[in-house]
């Protein structure tokens, strides 16, 4: 599950990714299922194809499903990894059914691998339901390290704008707490905390997307899937701001009017 998070400074993001943050969100990981996956990842590494089979959900096991199997055991290192971390998490319920997904990170001398695993966990016994290996030349937290530089301008231009958009939307806040409105200040007061019209990047890999239709508190914000997922930046136009600051001349010019 994404975490969202919403920053007035977009430069605490490593901050945000350091081991107090880390040690927290360890405390939500299903410790049975994650100790079940890593079980289930050794299966691979020593090729015990007919126990990996055992623990399929029923659902998965077909006529292709031994080949399926194999190729996965071909590509994962049959040697023992030198460490491993759990860099995402999360559980999904419905009624009587519930699913964990888990991400496990395998370090090897000249590699990483990164094992993916979604864990049936509604019946007595823990059932797989998918399994997806890859492997990497570096960690993820290396490939997804956030560096201010490496986007060029876009992403310069951007990261500033998650810097600035945010203090320019409380600023005004405060503002529009000091003038007088005739009516519905507080309501005014949200709005100008409210960012419209979002332009995001991927931090990873540059990609930019526009979403026209969508509202944001303090107008920038960011989020990740996982521990050491790509940090997703967002900023919106502060557009509740920008309406206050067009009607506020008006009305200080009518509260100093002397009254009729």
């Amino acid at each position: 599950m994404r975490t969202r998070f919403l920053s007035i400074c977009l430069f605490l993001i490593p901050l945000l990714s350091g081991c107090d943050v880390r040690g927290l969100a360890e405390r939500f990981i299903p410790e049975a299922e994650s100790e079940f996956a890593k079980t289930h990842f050794d299966l691979y590494r020593t090729g015990d194809v007919e126990q990996i089979i055992a623990q399929l959900h029923p659902a998965l096991v077909d006529d292709d499903i031994r080949g399926k199997i194999e190729a996965i055991v071909d590509y994962v290192p049959g040697i023992e990894p030198t460490g491993f971390e759990v860099v995402g998490a999360s559980t999904h319920s419905s009624g009587d059914t519930r699913t964990v997904n888990l991400t496990i990170e395998y370090r090897y001398p000249d590699e990483w691998l990164v094992f993916s695993i979604t864990v049936d966990a509604s019946g007595s016994a823990f059932r797989v339901n998918s399994v997806n290996a890859l492997r990497m030349e570096q960690s993820l937290a290396e490939t997804n390290a956030f560096r201010l530089a490496q986007n060029g301008l876009t992403g310069f231009l951007i990261a500033i704008a998650g810097v600035a958009v945010p203090v320019f939307c409380i600023a005004v806040f405060v503002i529009c707490l000091r003038t007088p409105i005739p009516k519905g200040k507080w309501r005014w007061a949200i709005f100008t905390l409210l960012g419209a019209m979002t332009f995001q990047i991927n931090w990873t890999t540059g990609e930019t997307a526009f979403i026209p239709m969508h509202i944001q508190l303090l107008g920038a914000g960011f989020e990740r899937a996982g521990f050491y997922g790509p940090w997703i930046i967002s900023v919106s136009i502060p557009f509740g701001a920008l309406v206050f600051l067009s009607k506020r001349k008006q009305w200080l010019v009518n509260a100093e009017a002397p009254p009729e």
